[in-house]
């Protein structure tokens, strides 16, 4: 069992109301896990109308912090397990691949 972990109904509840769906990060010790919702197209604008040379992080908090449903608090408190999340959250701001194709 994990820091954080919720119920199979918490996350049915969840997937019921996010119908893009939801994901989960767990740390590497794998004591910890988050749980967020994947995000709509708002969700990135909004995270990169905070992007900031002087906080450059500011752009994965704010997107974080939008899709963040539950779990255990170290992703939005400790450093480490912070910085792990948000680089696996990053994937989520860059969609699903794609590739071009000259014609």
């Amino acid at each position: 069992m994990y820091i954080g972990e919720v119920t199979p109904e918490q996350i049915e509840l969840w997937k019921a109301n996010h119908l893009r769906g939801i994901f989960q990060v767990i740390d590497d010790n794998e004591k910890h896990i988050g749980y967020f919702r994947n995000p709509f197209r708002g969700d990135v604008n909004a995270a990169l109308a905070k992007a900031d040379a002087k906080e450059p992080l500011a752009t994965v908090r704010v997107f974080a912090e939008l899709l963040w449903l539950g779990g255990s608090d170290v992703f939005v408190t400790d450093t480490p397990e912070w910085l792990g999340m948000t680089s696996e959250i990053r994937a989520k701001m860059n969609g699903v691949k794609a590739r071009l194709v000259n014609l």
